[in-house]
Order: C-alpha cells, then structure tokens, then sequence
C-alpha cells in the first residue's frame, strides 16, 4: 500500500506543522481545490505548544476532486494577528490510478 490520497476516500488525516505555539489561536486548514474552489476546514491541534494539527476526514466527508489540490494553515491569535502559512500542494488520484 501506498501514500496517496484518492477520491472520495474517507479514510484520511491531514497532520500539518504551523511552526509555532497554537496557544490560544484559532486554526484553519484552507484550501484552493483543482476546479480553483477555495475553502477551509476546522482542524485538531493535536500539540499546540509545538504547533501541530490535523484535519481528520469523517464518514461520507471526503476530497471529491481529483488533481493537484493548494493546502495551507491559518491561524488567528488571540490578539486577531493573522498568520497564513506556507502553501503545500497534494495530489488526489482517480480510484485505480
């Protein structure tokens, strides 16, 4: 079995690094999908003093378009500073590619 991520896979956790402390913050995972749709999804922080966190994919909530999807982090600090993070790009395969 590999690392990819298809298509309507449900079965999915996205872990990224914002490269400091969550303390307080209010963190997003937003999107740019291959149809250029722009999002963003509530995630988990899964360590907030070393800025760590994660989207975890429930049943029937999936990424339903194949292509090269633009991941980043955005974290509101208390004080409403705005940190975008660094852009990441995925790619989600057709089943059986």
């Amino acid at each position: 079995m590999d690392d990819r991520v298809y298509k309507n896979q449900d079965y999915l956790k996205l872990r990224f690094y914002v490269g400091h402390s969550l303390s307080g913050a209010t963190t997003l995972l937003k999107y740019k999908n291959p149809a250029d749709i722009e999002g963003s999804w509530a995630v988990i922080v899964e360590d907030e003093l070393n800025g760590i966190a994660y989207k975890q994919f429930d049943a029937g909530e999936y990424l339903g378009v194949s292509g090269v999807w633009t991941l980043w982090s955005h974290v509101t600090m208390e004080d409403g500073r705005v940190i975008p993070g660094e852009p990441y790009t995925l790619m989600v395969y057709d089943e059986g590619s």
